[in-house]
């Protein structure tokens, strides 16, 4: 697939997408869903990240198991999901300091235990919410290369044994 868009002077630049085979995750007998990998141009490949797990086609929540499996599923690269913390001190999948946006609880996240999160639903779905430890069992399956990237939002500075916390839940996938 080619797109052109302008560059300074009327010249006419090129962007040449890439997409990567789908790995062999099908469920229920649907075509996998083919995702761009990254985007060629003057010679440079520029990997595609898919923030929050969207693969832009609005089909499964943000930061969801589901949306992981999709991207998956349809060969990305490189992926991004935020971990927010829990009054508990456990590490959920969750973008805001609230629970209002991407779940059905309300509150400040850190208002709520890592139990409690389990048992809320995303938000327009009857998807439960996911916790770290969820994420990282889904990606130590994964067996292709690919790019994390976790994006933690815990005010800073973030304490000692938080960081040491976050970092040892994160080891199974070095």
């Amino acid at each position: 697939d080619h797109r052109r868009s302008p560059a300074g002077g009327g010249q006419q630049r090129r962007l040449r997408l890439r997409s990567r085979p789908p790995a062999p995750l099908r469920r229920g007998g649907a075509p996998p869903l083919t995702l761009p990998a990254y985007l060629t141009h003057a010679g440079r490949q520029v990997s595609l990240k898919y923030h929050a797990l969207l693969s832009g086609d609005h089909s499964h929540p943000p930061n969801s198991l589901s949306a992981l499996r999709h991207l998956l599923e349809g060969g990305a690269g490189v992926i991004e999901f935020d971990v927010g913390v829990t009054g508990d001190g456990g590490f959920v999948l969750n973008h805001d300091e609230t629970l209002d946006r991407e779940t059905t609880g309300r509150g400040p996240l850190r208002s709520v235990s890592t139990a409690e999160f389990r048992r809320l639903r995303l938000r327009d779905s009857d998807e439960p919410t996911a916790t770290l430890a969820d994420m990282v069992e889904a990606l130590r399956r994964v067996q292709r290369p690919l790019k994390v990237q976790v994006d933690f939002k815990d005010a800073l500075p973030v304490a000692a044994e938080v960081a040491a916390a976050f970092l040892a839940a994160l080891a199974a996938l070095r």
